[in-house]
């Protein structure tokens, strides 16, 4: 049996704004150029950036990421961890057959929001109802089996391409894959009506401020504070 990991932390929010001319365009996702900038040139940018600048974001970008140390937990068995790779890779509904999970951690208090993997959300009924109206049309809602309550996994099967490369400051392995996203400049217009999206060659979900404010105002429960950057005017 195996349970999310539990060394989360946070990261700090930083966007960088920069003349239309220099902005990174790219027709495909990530081009290994952008991809690996060479560290002096990723610091200088940061160091060279002024707070007044990094801070004229136009919407904040967090994480979905949530706190076993804090709260309940989700078990699977082995299988079911190897099976996560089907999601965000295209719809599952007509082929789906209810996972069965189990929540561990007590005496810990149960959460509203869950998480299997880093892929993967996990909703309560409770807060399947409130959110569900914020999220896009390509998301499943798939259920799943378990002895202690209602709950839900979220399938988002269609990536958006919204990273800035060149304006963010991440962490790919040699294949050009996203290993960790530190601060991120996304594209406004492509995440500002997503709710929860992904990005290419990354696992993660991320989350839009609207979202996450409505999170914390009806006060779902589950989630640690990760911010990880702002959207950006395209």
């Amino acid at each position: 049996m195996r349970s999310p990991p539990g060394n989360l932390h946070a990261f700090p929010c930083r966007a960088v704004t920069r003349p239309r001319a220099q902005r990174f365009r790219s027709t495909s996702a990530y081009p290994p150029c952008a991809l690996k900038p060479k560290p002096c040139q990723r610091q200088a940018r940061m160091a060279d950036t002024p707070l007044n600048v990094i801070r004229l974001g136009l919407m904040k970008i967090f994480e979905y990421r949530t706190d076993p140390d804090a709260f309940r937990y989700l078990d699977i068995t082995e299988e079911l961890f190897e099976a996560t790779d089907a999601f965000q890779r295209g719809p599952l509904s007509s082929k789906w057959r209810p996972w069965r999970v189990d929540i561990k951690g007590e005496p810990k208090p149960m959460p509203d929001l869950f998480q299997v993997d880093h892929r993967i959300p996990v909703f309560t009924q409770k807060a399947l109802e409130c959110l569900r109206p914020r999220l896009a049309s390509h998301i499943e809602i798939l259920e799943l089996e378990c002895p202690n309550a209602e709950l839900f996994a979220v399938n988002i099967y269609r990536r958006c391409d919204s990273l800035i490369p060149a304006e963010s400051d991440f962490r790919a392995n040699r294949f050009g894959n996203i290993i960790e996203v530190n601060q991120g400049a996304f594209d406004h217009a492509r995440v500002s009506d997503q709710g929860m999206f992904v990005i290419p060659r990354h696992g993660s979900v991320f989350m839009t401020e609207p979202l996450y404010d409505t999170i914390q105002a009806i006060h779902l429960s589950g989630l640690r504070d990760t911010e990880v950057g702002c959207s950006n005017c395209p």
